[in-house]
């Protein structure tokens, strides 16, 4: 398993974990792979339905994944600030530093929360970040979701246990897997 960034050869498993809807699903499943001693990259949102990033409470949680050894991400909403070719770049900066601010690590991930064609459409070079849906991890290595409570392709072991491909971006949602 690969923190995003990782430039090696070889065979790798990008992992992340967007966190669409509970910091408390997700900081069990942290718990889980740092006891297999996985390391994944976590993304929540800063404007979440369902949670508040902005609490003191909900901020420790962000801190104990990260102590757990997983990796700091940004899950942006570019819908919600509709944004524009203009104006993504920027409020995703914008929501970068006040990560950094507020948790102490600056996320070196960006995934889109509901991608739209922004992502898919706009290029985005922002210095040390890397975005999940870059050609580099969603169209030159195999992209792999359980989106929707659905694996995008069957069983994720069957994909491994077949060993056909040489990197893969595996997105697991926690909320689905909180049994």
């Amino acid at each position: 398993f690969r923190a995003f960034g990782y430039r090696g050869v070889g065979r790798s498993v990008y992992l992340r974990h967007d966190i669409d809807v509970s910091l408390d699903h997700a900081v069990r499943l942290a718990q889980l792979e740092a006891e297999e001693d996985v390391q994944a990259t976590y993304l929540p949102l800063l404007h979440a339905p369902t949670y508040n990033l902005m609490t003191p409470a909900n901020l420790r949680i962000v801190q104990q994944m990260l102590d757990l050894g997983h990796h700091p991400g940004l899950h942006y909403d570019p819908v919600l600030n509709r944004d524009t070719k203009e104006t993504l770049a920027a409020n995703i900066c914008r929501e970068l530093d006040w990560m950094e601010q507020t948790v102490g690590r600056r996320p070196g991930t960006v995934s889109f929360h509901r991608p739209t064609k922004i992502p898919f459409d706009y290029s985005l070079d922002i210095e040390g970040v890397e975005v999940t849906y870059a050609p580099r991890y969603f169209k030159d290595i195999t992209y792999y979701s359980d989106s929707r409570c659905q694996w995008s392709a069957g069983c994720p072991t069957e994909l491994f246990s077949r060993g056909e491909h040489l990197q893969i971006q595996l997105l697991i949602h926690p909320v689905w897997w909180n049994a």
